[in-house]
């Protein structure tokens, strides 16, 4: 991933979502954050990093924690959400109870 942003391209959310959630499985949470602040800086849209790899990734796969973690990283980097993407990474976080 990183060769690929170096070269000039961005990697596509799809393979992130997959790249994400393995290492969340394997619990290689430094490789994770590590990724994900690549990924932060590669200009796609907060939403669509938020649907994409938050939502439809790392929530869905049931990595609660890694899911807290990653929007934590997204709000400190000042991150702004549609106030659509917003309630439902509330939902996600709430869920964590």
């Amino acid at each position: 991933m990183e060769d690929m942003i170096c070269n000039g391209h961005s990697p596509q959310l799809e393979f992130c979502k997959m790249l994400i959630c393995k290492l969340c499985e394997e619990g290689e949470k430094e490789r994770v954050n590590s990724v994900f602040e690549k990924l932060l800086r590669c200009g796609y849209c907060d939403d669509e990093i938020a649907w994409k790899i938050l939502i439809d990734g790392v929530l869905k796969q049931g990595f609660v924690e890694g899911f807290c973690e990653l929007f934590q990283v997204m709000e400190k980097s000042g991150c702004k959400f549609s106030s659509h993407t917003r309630s439902m990474l509330s939902k996600g976080l709430q869920g964590k109870d």
